[in-house]
């Protein structure tokens, strides 16, 4: 997210470098993160998912891609320079993203890698 921020969108305007930052990580992280959390959190094997379970993945990310852009759409009414400061940029993404995480894992564990985990 940083490099996207601070690199390869530091021309365009914020908050729209902001939101652009966001869906591009999340494109490339979503097909990444559903190979690496089959195999390596939920010990399955990373060829035998099916496209049911890939969907829910995806639609279960759309959480990682909207609520983030929410939050940075309220920061950026109330508090801007918090976009433009790369330590606040950087602790805030932290917290939205560790927000996140647990409701993610509990959201794959009990919906997205139910069938694969009871077979």
């Amino acid at each position: 997210v940083y490099i996207f921020q601070f690199f390869i969108f530091n021309n365009i305007v914020i908050p729209l470098r902001t939101y652009l930052t966001n869906i591009g990580s999340f494109f490339f992280g979503v097909i990444i993160s559903y190979f690496l959390s089959r195999k390596i959190i939920f010990k399955l094997s990373s060829k035998k998912g099916n496209l049911k379970e890939f969907v829910s993945f995806v639609v279960t990310n759309l959480i990682n891609l909207i609520f983030p852009l929410l939050i940075w759409y309220a920061i950026d009414s109330y508090k801007p320079s918090i976009q433009e400061n790369e330590l606040q940029f950087l602790l805030a993404t932290v917290l939205i993203n560790g927000i996140i995480l647990p409701i993610k894992y509990l959201i794959y564990k009990f919906f997205v890698f139910k069938d694969s985990l009871d077979s």
